[in-house]
């Protein structure tokens, strides 16, 4: 008898091979990632979202009345839905990804349609911008903005290419709140996400 029968014989199950995850370009990876990137258990969004309770009150008593207020890579308004108890401001989503704008932008509205005017943004707008193509327009209302906040999207993005992006939306005195991984975490792990239908690890 050999070896692997003998193994077999007593019931020694052989080790799974872990799949490995499969890298996908940025934006098609977070497109697929849309429907399940509120509940698949990120820690690292989990741990931002904290963050988030104590940064965001700093910023919003820096701001102007009305101010203009950009969430640059919005995603599906996890930052967005915290901004939009901000009384009078002028809020603005942008991201490149349309499934994760598609997620932001029902959710959102259906929470600001919710609340009464005096406790919530004047306006709620989402617009599609690509921060990679230097070149492309910045959206009339992302203009001269009063303060953006960017949360866990400067990895993604050249620095040069990404405080580029954020000087040419900030108006003259705005305030900039970015949130990122750090360095350490990034050498243990990066983003990705198992996708439920296919059981493949992505990573973008």
């Amino acid at each position: 008898m050999d070896t692997a029968s003998a193994s077999n014989s007593k019931g020694i199950v052989p080790a799974k091979t872990e799949k490995q995850p499969v890298y996908k370009p940025t934006l098609e990876a977070y497109d697929q990632w849309a429907p399940v990137y509120d509940t698949d258990g990120n820690f690292l969004q989990a741990l931002d979202s904290v963050m988030m309770q104590h940064l965001l009150p700093q910023l919003t008593g820096l701001l102007p009345p009305k101010a203009r207020v950009v969430d640059l890579g919005c995603g599906t308004g996890r930052t967005t839905t915290s901004l939009l108890h901000v009384p009078g401001i002028q809020l603005l989503g942008l991201d490149n990804s349309s499934g994760m704008l598609c997620i932001a932008m029902d959710r959102c509205s259906q929470l600001w349609a919710s609340l009464s005017i005096d406790a919530r943004a004047a306006t709620l707008n989402f617009d599609h911008w690509d921060l990679l193509h230097e070149e492309m327009d910045i959206p009339p209302t992302a203009r001269d903005a009063d303060a953006i906040v960017t949360t866990l999207v400067l990895e993604h993005i050249p620095l040069r290419v990404f405080f580029a992006a954020c000087s040419r939306l900030l108006g003259t005195g705005g305030v900039l709140l970015v949130t990122n991984m750090h360095p350490d975490m990034g050498r243990e792990s990066q983003a990705g996400f198992t996708d439920p239908v296919s059981g493949e690890k992505v990573r973008p």
